[in-house]
């Protein structure tokens, strides 16, 4: 396997695996409240909304983050062929990107909860 290629496997396995974790808290808080539908909808479309928020900031640290102290380097196994200026912008970057598409998607599932309690109070 390439070496950009296992670099963005790890970064992959490593936001996708906090960002499960934030969907079951997601989840378990909308079932928490699902007594009333029209709040547990709302209330999930907040949170994905501030894991969202959160994405987008780790987005933008993601650059300038020491590579070191990123579960992407632990997953690497804290070694890797590559020079170390050269690993921290493709780890950077990649994560930034990893990040970027998983605050999009928190954004659409936000939205989606949204209209969805919207459609919910209609009824």
């Amino acid at each position: 396997m390439p070496v950009v290629d296992r670099i963005r496997v790890c970064a992959e396995i490593s936001v996708r695996r906090a960002t499960a974790f934030a969907l079951l808290g997601v989840g378990t808080m909308m079932i928490g409240v699902s007594y009333n539908m029209e709040m547990a909808l709302k209330t999930g479309a907040g949170l994905l909304a501030i894991i969202a928020v959160i994405l987008g900031f780790r987005s933008l640290m993601a650059i300038t983050a020491d590579y070191r102290k990123t579960e992407t380097w632990i997953l690497l196994d804290k070694s890797h062929p590559l020079p170390a200026d050269r690993l921290q912008r493709v780890i950077g970057e990649t994560l930034r990107d990893i990040y970027r598409r998983y605050a999009k998607y928190s954004v659409g599932g936000a939205l989606i909860l949204w209209l969805m309690s919207l459609v919910v109070r209609w009824l």
